[in-house]
């Protein structure tokens, strides 16, 4: 030992006598390519924005083609600029109508079933939600944004709800993974279900000349309550919170909302930030009328999450 002292420097000791302590082995090994080179680093996921799209219940006015919703809003987002690869058209469950079933009768309980996030045909649905998003290389840490025309929004509000609560359904969780929701756009959308948790944040549009929306909360109560179900279709959430916010758009009937412009627009601005219709900038307060409706207007959406999306007629 007093050799090998003299021989080798004293810091060369210690720091081979620290590798024997601390190090499992002994000295570290190379890698097992006996390259000796260090093993590559994972590369670094960019974290990407998923856009769920749905359409609604199909009635005998409504196009034969059941996705004819989902599929106009991804030609309009393709067009301003989403990449195709994050766009996913989920396929329509609800079944088909006929002269025979003007609105099928199975319609409207599978409507009722999605009211609640523990039912068997809204579990059904996050399945096969599931299998399109795995099948897309959709990760946990990526947003998701759900885009639903008519009932295909209050389905975005319970996926939501299983998005982000799925420990509460310990079966459901064994087949499935949690998704990170971020945001649920609803078109046209009658709301009967307020299930959005807290932390999501809710866009529905909304607009006076959507027929469908306004008789659907008229006869609900009379079609719901015979049937047994103690529930009520309305226009607008029950409850807005700070997760939410009501666009009003005019003129927009329920068959419309995927192809018209300015719809398109504002979803693709919910994403983008910083976003004022035309309208709210100062080009109009030469007019006292405009510039009054202005004022209103951004006073509405900070105090009353409310948004007019167009001029007052």
């Amino acid at each position: 030992m007093s050799t090998l002292r003299r021989i080798l420097p004293a810091g060369y000791l210690l720091a081979v006598a620290i590798a024997f302590l601390f190090v499992p082995g002994g000295i570290a090994q190379p890698p097992p390519d006996n390259t000796g080179e260090p093993p590559l680093a994972e590369p670094v996921r960019n974290k990407r924005r998923i856009f769920v799209l749905h359409s609604g219940v199909h009635t005998i006015l409504s196009d034969p083609w059941k996705n004819i919703a989902a599929e106009g809003i991804k030609s309009g987002l393709e067009k301003r600029g989403v990449s195709a690869k994050d766009l996913i058209v989920l396929d329509n469950p609800f079944p088909s109508a006929s002269w025979r079933k003007v609105l099928p009768y199975s319609s409207l309980t599978m409507f009722m079933e999605l009211l609640d996030p523990a039912s068997s045909f809204s579990h059904e649905s996050y399945r096969r939600l599931h299998k399109v998003l795995e099948a897309s290389q959709v990760s946990r840490d990526d947003d998701v944004v759900w885009i639903g025309h008519s009932a295909g929004g209050q389905m975005g509000l319970t996926m939501a709800n299983l998005g982000r609560n799925l420990w509460r359904y310990p079966d459901l969780a064994k087949e499935t993974s949690a998704y990170r929701f971020e945001m649920v756009v609803t078109l046209g959308s009658p709301i009967c279900a307020d299930v959005l948790p807290p932390d999501v944040k809710l866009r529905h549009y909304y607009s006076p000349e959507d027929k469908v929306v306004r008789w659907t909360a008229r006869v609900s109560p009379y079609v719901l309550f015979p049937l047994g179900y103690r529930a009520r279709l309305t226009k607008l959430p029950h409850h807005v919170g700070e997760n939410c916010k009501i666009r009003f758009f005019l003129e927009v009937e329920h068959p419309h909302w995927d192809i018209e412009a300015r719809v398109l627009d504002r979803i693709l601005a919910e994403t983008n930030g910083g976003h004022r219709p035309l309208w709210h900038s100062q080009l109009g307060c030469c007019r006292l009328g405009l510039s009054l409706s202005q004022a209103l207007s951004h006073a509405l959406e900070e105090h009353l999450q409310f948004s007019l999306e167009d001029p007052p007629q």
